[in-house]
């Protein structure tokens, strides 16, 4: 659908097609669809500033690599743990 909608509508129409399909809440498909982006969106960052050093040369881009890294990965165990405690949160 992203294919034929713009802005990436697509995902909307994704999240109403699963929820229909699951039985499930337009609102839990959707909260898991852009979970999903974000941890693609994550890797992707991860992925780019792990090897902006080597292509840069710049001693200070591994240390942001590093750092943005971090961030990264705090990110996703907050999210984890945002999932388990899902009474509290």
């Amino acid at each position: 659908m992203n294919n034929l909608l713009p802005f990436r509508l697509g995902e909307v129409g994704r999240a109403f097609l699963l929820s229909r399909k699951a039985g499930l809440g337009f609102w839990q498909v959707l909260s898991t669809i852009v979970i999903e982006r974000i941890l693609d969106l994550s890797m992707a960052v991860g992925l780019l500033f792990s090897t902006l050093p080597f292509v840069v040369g710049a001693t200070w881009a591994r240390e942001a690599a590093f750092l943005v890294g971090g961030m990264v990965i705090l990110g996703l165990v907050v999210l984890y743990i945002l999932a388990r405690s899902r009474e509290r949160a």
